[in-house]
């Protein structure tokens, strides 16, 4: 693609004009389609339509794009070095450095290829120099399954046949389909977990023995449990407030019952964060001293449960098979990828009537705004969890996980099914479940 025409769709999609910049799309795709000196463009194209036709709600649309684009890819793969050198060559551009997107993409990536969405093959990141996640200790976990490879030759060879890279911003189905990775994620782990499969991540014995020791240090007992906690802060990241962030102060009450039900509860994040106030059971971690990448890892894994935040420690505990409750969910679009999960999605409010969406207009009508002030600009807010709607939905969690309660009352099964259905008018497959205090109370936003 042009470097200007890119720079010019960028451009609109940063100020969220999302369909005037699928209209510009769509007038470049018809001329390259009737000019076959264009033609091997044309898989960017079609992806970047996919992704445009995903933020403007059109979801079949975006999906017959991105296997457009994802045919065109696999044609290169299969007739180029990668199939004559029989890898998977993976970019550092393309996965990321952050912890949840990389672990998402690899977890996605080498589940649909053991399960025979993918050609199944050894996976090659390239780098160039020094690579590193903000967690490198996460990185040595992942080198089971792929190669970091920084050889020059091969990077410049290959680097002339980038379509040859595999696309990480969708991938297969086992329905056919080829759909935005988040989604294809919770399709892809639904078949692993019906065919009974383990998590690809399991904590190593040394670190299972150094995290159990800095534990006792931290205060839990060796016979204790303990909650991993991570609430999502706005940052020195964030320009402007974002729509993913929540207060802490809002989970007291969560905490409270974790603790009054024996347990003890970890915070992890960063020094940044907000301090917690001193309480019973609770370790503000994210301020201790002794945090590091490798206990980081140790509190998600082995916690009886994750409270987590739309952010990048969800996906690591998935990675690892940790069970959530997701709290503060947005996008509303957005759901936990295991089948043990609940999740407390976050609503939204007509700025001018106070009214709240209906579940099927938070789908039907929804933008991908992290920013407060964006998601104003189309009148609409977010409305996040209460601290009564947190302390349900961990109350909820700790029957299931801690006491082993796993009952549904006919009309919890009702409400979760009919909420379901309002997904599977848009997307081919759910997982996790929506906690019931929470679809009870607002069961009138169904209709």
């Amino acid at each position: 693609m042009d470097p200007r025409l890119y720079r010019h769709i960028g451009s609109l999609v940063v100020i969220e004009k999302y369909g005037e910049a699928l209209d510009v799309i769509n007038k470049v795709i018809a001329v390259s389609e009737n000019n076959p000196e264009l033609h091997h463009g044309l898989g960017e194209l079609y992806g970047a339509r996919g992704s445009l036709s995903f933020f403007c709600g059109r979801m079949k649309e975006a999906w017959e794009n991105y296997g457009k684009d994802f045919a065109i890819t696999n044609y290169y793969c299969d007739n180029g070095i990668s199939e004559r050198l029989g890898i998977t060559i993976l970019r550092e551009q393309t996965v990321g450095r952050r912890i949840g997107e990389f672990t998402k993409q690899m977890d996605l990536l080498i589940k649909a290829s053991k399960l025979g969405l993918r050609k199944d093959r050894p996976q090659i990141l390239l780098k160039k120099g020094y690579f590193s996640l903000h967690n490198n200790a996460l990185l040595k976990y992942w080198e089971k399954y792929i190669t970091l490879f920084d050889d020059e030759k091969l990077i410049d060879m290959t680097g002339k046949a980038a379509r040859e890279s595999v696309s990480t911003v969708y991938a297969p189905t086992k329905s056919g389909l080829t759909i935005e990775s988040d989604f294809a994620w919770m399709d892809v782990q639904k078949e692993w977990e019906a065919q009974g499969r383990r998590p690809l991540l399991e904590i190593s014995e040394e670190d299972e023995d150094r995290g159990a020791t800095a534990m006792a240090g931290l205060g839990v007992p060796h016979d204790g449990w303990f909650v991993c906690l991570h609430c999502r802060e706005n940052s020195l990241h964030d320009r402007y407030p974002n729509n993913r962030s929540a207060d802490i102060n809002t989970y007291l009450p969560a905490i409270n019952e974790v603790v009054r039900n024996g347990g003890w509860v970890v915070r992890i994040g960063d020094p940044s964060m907000s301090r917690l106030k001193e309480m019973k059971n609770v370790i503000d971690y994210a301020h201790h001293p002794k945090r590091c990448d490798r206990l980081d890892l140790y509190i998600i894994a082995k916690c009886r449960f994750m409270i987590s935040t739309p952010s990048g420690p969800c996906a690591v505990a998935a990675a690892f098979g940790t069970p959530q409750i997701h709290t503060n969910v947005y996008p509303f679009i957005a759901r936990p990828w295991c089948k043990h999960d609940l999740f407390l999605p976050m609503l939204q409010q007509d700025i001018k009537t106070g009214e709240l969406l209906s579940f099927k207009e938070q789908l039907r009508a929804f933008s991908i705004c992290e920013q407060e002030h964006r998601l104003a600009a189309f009148g609409r807010r977010v409305i996040r969890n209460s601290e009564e709607e947190l302390k349900d939905g961990v109350n909820e969690m700790i029957d299931f996980v801690i006491h082993g309660g796993q009952n549904e009352s006919a009309r919890t099964m009702e409400l979760r099914e009919k909420f379901d259905s309002v997904h599977l008018e848009l997307f081919p497959t759910v997982t996790g479940k929506i906690g019931v205090g929470f679809i009870d109370k607002y069961a009138r936003l169904l209709n």
